[in-house]
């Protein structure tokens, strides 16, 4: 600022102004600062809270989809278990005294085309939880299930060769001849494999969640 003579300010005048600008700025600086401070600090605190909240929301969304897949485990297990049984007992009724193997096919009772029809069925239903089962399954209740199916299978395919015996006894060896069957895998034997699966079948399904 100017004085009385007219002459500029002087030196301790201008050092004395830039000194209350500084003081000014500072203040507001210091002031701005603490506040910037103050937002970053509820900013990553919040940050903080939605990240927790996140990752807990994960765990539970992965713990629901863990109980999730073994309810549907359990239901289509079931499901596969109750259709083996069904074809098993549809099988057993067409099976005579001393076992298929005990004679010649043309000597045992052979099914009608419309009990082979139900019978085959019975097995399609069967297939159809199987394939479920592979989708869902461990390995493990995936080879015992093969297992249940593949027992299954094999005397459906006997019981067709009886019928196509008596309709053409030379269309099998087996048809006039006593059928010289290997033995088979006792672990093939439909009480064993089924023991064998609702073994698996627990084991899998009562794996803790967490």
């Amino acid at each position: 600022m100017a004085t009385a003579s007219g002459a500029g300010p002087t030196v301790e005048e201008r050092e004395g102004h830039r000194n209350r600008l500084v003081d000014r700025w500072s203040t507001k600086y210091t002031a701005l600062a603490t506040l910037l401070a103050a937002l970053l600090a509820a900013v990553f605190g919040l940050g903080g809270v939605l990240i927790g909240a996140w990752m807990a929301a994960g765990r539970d969304d992965e713990r629901a989809d863990r109980e999730f897949l073994r309810t549907q485990r359990i239901a289509v297990y079931g499901e596969y278990l109750g259709a083996i049984y069904d074809a098993e007992a549809a099988f057993e009724k067409h099976v005579p005294a001393g076992g298929v193997a005990a004679r010649p096919f043309v000597e045992v009772p052979a099914p009608s085309e419309e009990q082979l029809e139900d019978l085959l069925g019975l097995l399609g239903r069967a297939s159809e939880f199987r394939a479920q089962v592979e989708i869902l399954a461990e390995t493990d209740v995936q080879g015992s299930a093969e297992k249940l199916l593949g027992n299954a299978l094999t005397k459906f395919f006997i019981l067709q060769s009886i019928a196509a015996c008596h309709e053409d006894p030379s269309a099998l060896r087996w048809c006039t001849e006593s059928p010289e069957l290997l033995p088979p895998d006792e672990s093939y034997w439909p009480q064993l494999a089924t023991d064998q699966f609702v073994s698996d079948v627990r084991e899998e399904i009562e794996i803790p969640l967490d």
